[in-house]
């Protein structure tokens, strides 16, 4: 089950709120984004061809993980 974004919502947010809840939902829905992002890099040939979906999957849920977390640290104006 996909889970329902109310834009309406999203677009009155603050930006921090915002942040914060991109964080929660990469947080709580890694398998569907994994499977999303699996789906997505078999179509990048030649590099996907002969690639195991482990191969495939290699280090997504880190990068899940460090984009959560950055999202939820301090940034400085420039970030």
């Amino acid at each position: 089950m996909e889970p329902q974004i109310n834009n309406d919502e999203v677009l009155a947010s603050k930006p921090q709120d915002q942040k914060s809840r991109l964080a929660e939902f990469l947080r709580g829905n890694p398998q569907q984004i994994i499977t999303e992002w699996v789906a997505f890099a078999r179509t990048i040939t030649p590099a996907s061809n002969g690639m195991t979906r482990l191969q495939l999957e290699d280090h997504i849920r880190e990068l899940l993980s460090f984009m959560a977390d950055d999202l939820e640290s301090a940034q400085s104006d420039r970030e």
